[in-house]
């Protein structure tokens, strides 16, 4: 399994799924895989978290991850966490509730692409482009309760459209913000996406504590104070 696209069963049996990386056959994240993992996942009957930072990739491989998590009866939330860019927003939005960190980046566009031939080959790549945003515009409209032709204008008119996670609350592109751990306020997506990825490569100790989450449990519920944690924590 690559350190990219993973899925870890927590202790209490909640899986979560990380979507880390460029969608596609040949990238990342590959629809294939996600929609076997799911697909197990829901077996256990757990929670899924599904958490993302994807700069996006091919828009087929992209669509079937999209339908494979909204067709999903599992309980299912989905995480920004550094970036969701073009393919991976659309993914992002397929319908489950949504939260972003405060600190991630949501990011949609036309569609991009590129062929080869003569006037009338050319004309169909522009058709197949053409109807490819058509179907994304309807992908969207129900998460944003708009029609195709409104998403189309605002976010298919060949421009780039990064929101922050505060732009696409007050949008309804995502249903909340989560906290995360701290970055810099005028990191750049592409640094975002870096710095998320790298977490994700060399991940914390699940196992760690703060002195606050020491202070919930019943061990230390008569600490007088940070001094006193730190001497059961000892003791143990």
């Amino acid at each position: 399994m690559n350190k990219y696209f993973n899925i870890h069963t927590a202790s209490n049996g909640n899986v979560t799924i990380f979507l880390y990386g460029e969608i596609g056959d040949y990238g990342d994240v590959k629809s294939g895989r996600i929609a076997a993992e799911l697909k197990a996942a829901e077996g256990t009957g757990a929670k899924i978290d599904v958490r993302i930072n994807s700069i996006g990739g091919d828009v087929y491989s992209g669509i079937a991850i999209f339908n494979a998590l909204k067709g999903s009866k599992a309980d299912i939330h989905i995480y920004v966490d550094g970036v969701a860019a073009s393919m991976a927003a659309v993914v992002a939005l397929c319908g489950k509730p949504v939260t972003m960190s405060k600190y991630a980046r949501l990011m949609l566009h036309s569609i991009s692409g590129g062929c080869y031939g003569n006037k009338t080959e050319l004309r169909k790549c522009i058709d197949e482009i053409q109807a490819l945003e058509d179907s994304l515009a309807d992908m969207l409209a129900a998460k944003l309760m708009k029609d195709k032709e409104y998403i189309k204008a605002t976010y298919f008119d060949d421009n780039d459209h990064w929101l922050t996670a505060g732009e696409a609350l007050a949008v309804g592109l995502v249903d909340g913000i989560y906290d995360a751990d701290p970055i810099p306020d005028d990191s750049t997506p592409e640094q975002i996406y870096s710095i998320f990825n790298n977490r994700l490569e060399k991940p914390s100790n699940d196992n760690q504590m703060n002195l606050e989450e020491f202070k919930k449990r019943p061990r230390f519920k008569d600490c007088a104070d940070d001094a006193a944690v730190l001497r059961e924590i000892d003791s143990l």
